[in-house]
C-alpha cells in the first residue's frame, strides 16, 4: 500500500470543501500567469548576476518564478 502525496491529499480535501468544481476562482483569489520561454533564453530574463530579474521583480513588486525547463509564473496582480 502506497502513501497518498501531499498534493493529492490536499486537492481531496479540497473537493471534499466544494461541492462542484469552479470553472473560475473568486474575483479576489490571488493569480497567476503562466508562460513558458526557450530554455536557452533564460539566462538573458535572469541577465548577468541576476540583475534583470531582480530589476523587474523591484519595479513590479512581484516575485517571478523560472523553471529549469523554462516555466515562468508571474502573480496577475503584478502586470500591468
Amino acid at each position: 500500500m502506497s502513501v497518498p502525496s501531499a498534493a493529492s491529499v490536499f486537492t481531496g480535501l479540497l473537493l471534499l470543501q466544494l461541492h462542484e468544481i469552479r470553472d473560475e476562482v473568486g474575483e479576489f483569489a490571488p493569480k497567476l500567469l503562466r508562460t513558458s520561454i526557450p530554455q536557452e533564453s533564460i539566462g538573458s530574463l535572469i541577465g548577468p548576476g541576476g540583475k534583470t530579474i531582480r530589476r523587474l521583480e523591484e519595479e513590479t513588486g512581484a516575485s517571478i518564478d523560472i523553471q529549469e525547463d523554462g516555466s515562468v509564473k508571474i502573480p496577475e496582480s503584478a502586470v500591468r
